[in-house]
Formats: C-alpha cells, structure tokens, sequence
C-alpha cells in the first residue's frame, strides 16, 4: 500500500508540473510512479501525453500498455489517436478516436464525461479533415509521367547514363554534373532496390526524386526535385519490406528516440554492433521514409516535420553519445553527412508548411525560424570540407552532402527574403532592400550548383523575378537573363522531362530569353540604357 500511496503523490507532482507545462520532469514523476505502480493505467496514459506535449515518439509504447491494463480506458484510447493523428496515421487515428468515444458512459455522464466526449468528438472530426486534405492534396498533383515517356529514353536518368562515358573523360576536378546524382537516385527507387533504402540509402538521392506539387509560389519555387512518383504497387512492396526488416533487425519504429537510444545501449552492451548497428539503420530510415512520403506525395509537411525532427534527435544523441566509435561499427546514419541530408529534408518541409501558411508572424511556422534552419543547414554544409580525394573522384557524395545542401539553405534564405519584400505591411525601401537580397542569395544558390541541373536555371529565374519585383536596373537584370539563355542548352541535356517541365518550367524560362531579346534590341535602336529600369510587362 505504501507504493500506491506514494506513486498517488508522484502522480499529482506529475499533474503539477504538466499543468505548468514542464513536461520533462513531469514524465519523469510518472515514470518514478510507474516503478512504484505498474498496473495503473493512467500513469502510462499521462506519461504519453508528456511525449506528446514534447512532440516525441514512444507514446504508443505508453498508451498500449494503459489500453492492455484497461481496454476501456478512454484518455489511453484518445492518447493514441492524439499521438497516431500527428504522425499522420489517420486510419488509426481515426479508430481509436472512435473507441475513445465508445468507451465513455452512454447514459447519465458527469460534466467531465461531456467535456472529453466534446474533445474526442472534435479530435475525430480533425482527424478527419486531415485525412480528406491528404486525399485532395494527392488527387491534385500533376499525374505521374506516362509510360511511354518513362520508355522514351529521354528521361534524366537515361540521358544521364549517356553522358557517362563523357564525364569519366573530363580532368579531375571537372566531374561537376548533375548526372552524378540523378543515377544513384535512379537506382535507388527501381523496383528491385526496395530493400536499398533500408540499408544504405543516401538521404539525398532519394529525395531527388520524390516528386512534389509546384509550390504555389509563382514563377518560383525553392525545391521541385522530383520525377519518380512511388506507384502503390511500389509502396506496398516498402511497406511489406518495412515489416520484413524491422522483425529481421529487430528494430524499434515505434518507439522514440529517447527510448530507442536506452535499447540500443541495452542491445549493444549484451550483443555488439553487430546487431545493434543495423537495428538503428533501419529505425532511422524507416522515420525518414515516412517523412519524405509525408511532404513529396500528401504534402501533409507538419506530420514529415515530426518523422524527420525524431530522426534528427536520435542521431544528434547518437553522435555525443557513441561520439569515440568508429563509423564502421556505428553505422554511416551517424555520419555528419547523413544528418545533413537528414536537416536538409527537414528544412524543405518547415519551408513548404511556411507556404501553407503565409504570413510574418505565423505562430506554427514562422519565417524567423525557417531563417535560422537555412543558415545552421549553410554553415554546417560550407564548415567541414570533403575527405581528401573525395573532391576528384566521389563527385556524387560530395554534390548530395556538401554543395546542393548548401544551395539549398541559400535558396530558402533567397524564399525567405521573397516572402517578407510581399508582406503587404513593408515599407518601400524595405521592399526594395528585401527583393535584392532574394535575387542575391538565388544567385548564389545557382552558382553553386551544377548547370546541368535544372534548379541552376530555375534559381537564376527566381532572382529575376526579385529583380523585376524591386525594378532594378538592366545592368543587374542583363546578366541573369544572359546567364539563363547560356545554360538552358545545358540542362536540356538532362533535363527535357521533369516535374518543373510539366508545371511551366520552359514557358517561363522562354519568356525570360524573349524579354532579353526585346531588351536587347531596344538598347541598340538607343530606346534603353544600362540604367533603364522595365519589366516583363513593360510595352517596348
């Protein structure tokens, strides 16, 4: 009796803190309640919502235990279809949402039974909507490529292959193409590499080729990078592969980091790295496949957030912990590399959920935040160097992990200063200051990148549309144009057919070359100068 009794008072310090909002010590009091009262469902169910609050995994190994002590009990049915809910596991959300409902009183219920029947009730109907969305946000995207254009031969990866044997010939130190890349991605998501992503997968290879929507920022966008669009038959096959390895491997997708760093030094203690290495692979890439379905096919990127933010904070603890192991026993997921490609995946999806969301101040994603993920993803990118030899012969290693991570964060920075030079409260000069700032960091961006790749191009088109936007001079606005015309024929090389080509990638870029003729062409009848400053919609 004096356990209960003292797991009662831990229990009400837990509540306490939880109502204060210190959830870390709270789940720490519910835990030290749990060791004293081990059939009591409601400390699992309070300890999960503390995961929950904290935005961590480890909730359903919480909530199924208070559901097998008491089956009835609805705040553990609502726990797991709070928790199912973010991960974007509507189906199950939406049960156990239902069961939550069932198991409260049919007849005469308190005040407190009508308040959590409202609650479920409400969370059921979210549940619901977000469902619906995904289902809409699907059914919107561009079809995937027809059948006859993946036979074509002309798709990146075919034409990529083609230009093997010319990049192998270039001198070192001249391998920079995009090709590098698109193969290795190629490979990647074949019917018959399934199992690849679970074992050695290259964050952003694969991410290459996830296709998204065009984002519905016009005439720009900061990553539409796919063209492969995973067919059901496709994930059905992962999804059956998933469940093959995490038996075989022994993995722990359910639970969460904090939890999966406590088994796998269990795990490592009584057998070695060399069962416990592949169980965290496969942990860790099952989270991040989850995310990149998330953000590249239902644009759901709040759920994709959550998959990549647990992966982010298992690996970072991975590192400090295991921080004297050698890679090759830990595992290339606690590579800085890996977790690059990982922050990188994450950026995307807290840029897109900006999207969603526009406005300065949005309290869920604001364009602050977004601003320090891009310089952290930057530094981190430009800070550590290549491993000698890496720069000549590893091209795509050194593309994927270093220079497109980096291109990436000062794209999202060029985003970022786009969307505050539109906010219809700036002034102005701010106006002004904040379009040249986009257009810079587009540049950059571009530059950066191979000019075979066809963001090369597309970024040098968003910083001339930032150009146009702050009416700047043609002596800014010629040599992106100039630059754009030059490399067209380059990317075309690779990329005839793409996601960009299909949601008006040429239209625009075509436009963009046709006003540089009409420019041209005014300024040697003596209609223009360098110091003209005209627009697209400017009558020549």
């Amino acid at each position: 009796m004096a356990n209960k009794s003292d797991a009662t008072k831990l229990k009400e310090a837990g509540n306490a803190l939880f109502a204060s909002q210190d959830y870390i010590h709270a789940y720490e009091k519910y835990s030290s309640a749990i060791a004293l009262d081990k059939a009591n469902a409601v400390l699992y169910t309070n300890r999960a919502a503390c995961l929950l609050a904290m935005n961590r995994f480890g909730f359903d190994a919480c909530t199924g235990k208070a559901i097998d002590l008491d089956p009835l009990y609805s705040k553990a049915w609502s726990r797991l279809a709070q928790g199912r809910h973010e991960l974007g596991d509507w189906s199950l959300a939406v049960r156990a949402w239902e069961k939550a409902l069932e198991c409260l009183p049919s007849t005469k219920l308190t005040a407190s039974d009508e308040k959590l029947k409202r609650q479920f009730a409400d969370g059921l109907k979210a549940t619901k909507k977000r469902m619906q969305d995904a289902e809409v946000h699907q059914r919107s995207q561009v079809p995937p490529v027809p059948d006859h254009m993946f036979n074509s031969g002309d798709m990146p990866w075919d034409r990529a292959r083609a230009m093997m044997s010319e990049l192998l010939r270039r001198p070192s130190g001249v391998g920079n193409s995009s090709a590098w890349i698109i193969i290795g991605a190629h490979n990647v998501v074949s019917e018959n590499a399934i199992r690849y992503f679970l074992d050695r997968l290259h964050i952003w290879t694969f991410r290459k080729l996830l296709r998204q929507k065009k984002p519905e920022i016009s005439g720009e966008t900061n990553r539409v990078t796919s063209m492969y669009h995973p067919n059901s038959n496709w994930l059905e096959k992962y999804n059956s592969q998933v469940l093959i390895e995490n038996q075989a491997r022994r993995a722990w997708l359910q639970h969460g980091p904090e939890e999966v760093m406590q088994l796998a030094q269990i795990r490592l203690r009584e057998e070695g790295w060399k069962t416990t290495r592949p169980a965290l692979s496969v942990t860790v890439r099952a989270w991040l496949m989850r995310g990149f379905l998330c953000n590249g096919l239902n644009q759901d990127y709040p759920t994709a957030m959550n998959w990549y933010s647990h992966a982010i904070h298992l690996l970072e603890h991975g590192q400090k912990v295991w921080r004297d192991t050698a890679y090759e026993d830990r595992g290339m997921v606690f590579t800085p590399t890996f977790l690059r490609g990982v922050r990188a995946a994450h950026l995307e999806a807290f840029m897109q959920a900006c999207a969603q969301k526009p406005g300065r101040t949005n309290k869920d994603y604001p364009l602050e935040r977004l601003l320090e993920l891009a310089d952290a993803l930057y530094l981190d990118s430009v800070r550590e160097k290549p491993p000698p030899g890496k720069m000549d012969f590893d091209f795509a290693t050194v593309l994927s992990f270093y220079v497109y991570p980096a291109a990436q964060a000062l794209a999202t920075k060029g985003w970022y200063h786009r969307r505050i030079s539109e906010n219809s409260g700036s002034k102005p000069a701010e106006l002004v200051y904040h379009s040249l700032r986009s257009a810079k960091l587009y540049i950059e961006a571009a530059r950066l990148l191979p000019e075979d790749d066809e963001l090369h191009c597309w970024y040098l088109n968003a910083a001339a549309n930032r150009l146009w936007f702050a009416q700047a001079p043609l002596s800014l606005m010629i040599p992106i144009m100039s630059s754009i015309r030059r490399t067209y024929p380059i990317m075309m090389r690779i990329w005839t057919i793409s996601a960009l080509t299909r949601t008006g990638r040429d239209e625009d870029l075509h436009g963009v070359m046709e006003f540089e003729k009409k420019v041209l062409k005014a300024m040697d009848n003596g209609q223009l100068t360098l110091s003209s400053r005209v627009t697209p919609w400017t009558k020549l």
